[in-house]
């Protein structure tokens, strides 16, 4: 009997608390608004630098930010993420030269989402200066 009654207090308190975290999550949310629109400021250092702080690890980091990219380019809910997507891709590129996908996924995102086929001309022009014997730059 001491054992069932223990059960159920141990339920009704798991209740309580599940409860109140449900009740102080919504009262968080009514007070962030999540998906307004906003400006957003991107700083970062250049593909020089970058390849010196990674300590031998340039691929890491070059691995790191495009897919950080790739994260930040998907939300549509900064306003002026594009005015970065020059610097961001040129910096990716500049850490590691010969990684292919950074320069297909960069004018991608650079004419399809941001509108602007010249930009993403000028990625892949550079990507078949650093790697000339690479097709898929000319066919993209």
């Amino acid at each position: 009997m001491e054992k069932k009654r223990k059960s159920w207090l141990l339920t009704l308190i798991f209740l309580a608390a599940m409860l109140g975290a449900g009740y102080l999550q919504i009262q968080y949310d009514t007070h962030n608004d999540y998906f307004r629109k906003r400006e957003t400021f991107l700083t970062l250092p250049s593909g020089k630098t970058l390849r010196i702080l990674s300590f031998g690890f340039k691929n890491l980091v070059a691995d790191m930010l495009f897919i950080w990219s790739i994260q930040f380019y998907s939300n549509y809910n900064l306003t002026n993420s594009y005015d970065y997507l020059a610097r961001v891709y040129d910096t990716i590129t500049d850490i590691t030269p010969s990684y292919k996908e950074p320069y297909i996924v960069g004018s991608w995102i650079m004419s399809l989402e941001a509108k602007n086929p010249q930009m993403a001309i000028d990625l892949l022009q550079k990507g078949a200066r650093n790697m000339p014997k690479e097709w898929i730059f000319d066919h993209e």
